[in-house]
């Protein structure tokens, strides 16, 4: 779809890393003779294997494409060919590297299989470090691949999004998932400000401050709160992050979008170059995650209305900062959501 998330690089070496180490631990069927086809297909380490290799290919090309895709986005025009350049030559250092390690390792008197499995391990040691420094990224591409898995999902107008630049999504406030379903179209991982009470949720604090959420407080609760929140969500924007909002506060109770909050417009008028983007949820007023229920939400056995019901995820036009005002977003969120379903 036109779209880079880098999570996926962290995911696919992960899995490839998985299917690596169960290809190298499966166990071995020895022949004297020469085996036909029909023959091989009937023994199950030889069925497994190639299984294991199948997926080892797949997520090793799911791995690769986004490197290569990154090398050539993220550097100057006129300097592309020289970073190339220098990949290939680094390429075939690794590959002469990796032919001496293994060498080393035959006259270790290990086999083929062994030296598969450490090298496995290795990538699944590295890989989990790679998302463990780059979180966010992963978030993004796992938690779109979710809720892809759970609801048909249709996106509109992604190609308003910018790929630099201090942004705001600022969305509606349907579902206690609806930070996830941000996901779907977000093309940059976003930090989303929460409220104070589910952050201070512990077995979940981990997770939010990997994620560098921004715990917030209503006013009249904590004054203080209120002000350190806008003080980190100010410093983010600066340094060219985007921030995910949902400007009524709340999860809605009857599907409708309430009076959004002025935080937005504060932070239009303080953060050079902000741009704000509209996005209206639609689809997920009456499921287990929102509070269509007498004001409660995921009460009872979760069930869906029906198998992956269709939700949509429109994007509007961009907003200059200082063009931000409350109650016109919500107006234009309005209107790309439609009426409540």
């Amino acid at each position: 779809n036109g779209r880079l998330k880098m999570g996926h690089v962290g995911m696919a070496g992960i899995l490839l890393s998985l299917f690596a180490i169960l290809f190298s631990l499966t166990a071995t069927t020895e022949s004297q003779t020469l085996l036909h086809f029909y023959q091989l297909s009937s023994v199950t380490s030889y069925l497994t294997s190639n299984v294991y290799l199948l997926f080892v290919g797949i997520f090793g090309g799911t791995l690769i494409v986004p490197l290569y895709t990154q090398l050539q986005l993220a550097v100057p025009d006129k300097k592309r060919s020289a970073f190339i350049a220098c990949n290939n030559i680094m390429n075939a250092f690794f590959m002469v590297s990796a032919a001496i390690f293994s060498i080393i390792l035959f006259t270790l008197k290990l086999n083929i299989r062994e030296i598969f499995l450490i090298v496995s391990c290795l990538n699944f040691i590295f890989f989990s470090y790679y998302i463990y420094r780059n979180p966010r990224d992963f978030y993004l591409a796992f938690f779109e691949l979710l809720i892809k898995a759970l609801y048909k999902v249709e996106v509109k107008g992604t190609e308003n999004f910018q790929d630099k630049g201090p942004s705001i999504i600022a969305a509606n406030h349907i579902s206690f998932i609806d930070p996830l379903i941000l996901c779907v179209c977000a093309n940059r991982a976003p930090i989303f400000i929460m409220d104070q009470a589910y952050f201070d949720i512990k077995i979940l604090q981990w997770f939010y401050n990997s994620a560098k959420a921004i715990p917030i407080t209503p006013r009249k609760i904590c004054p203080d709160g209120l002000e350190r929140a806008m003080k980190r969500a100010q410093k983010d924007l600066a340094s060219g992050e985007t921030l995910g909002i949902f400007p009524e506060g709340f999860i809605s109770k009857d599907g409708e979008i309430k009076e959004f909050k002025a935080g937005i417009q504060r932070l239009g008028t303080k953060v050079n170059e902000l741009t704000l983007y509209p996005v209206a949820i639609s689809g997920m007023w009456g499921s287990w995650f929102s509070r269509h229920k007498n004001g409660r939400a995921m009460n009872g056995i979760p069930w869906r209305r029906k198998l992956r019901t269709k939700i949509t995820v429109s994007v509007g036009k961009p907003i200059k900062g200082p063009d931000i005002i409350p109650s016109d977003v919500r107006k234009q969120i309005e209107v790309l959501r439609g009426p409540v379903k």
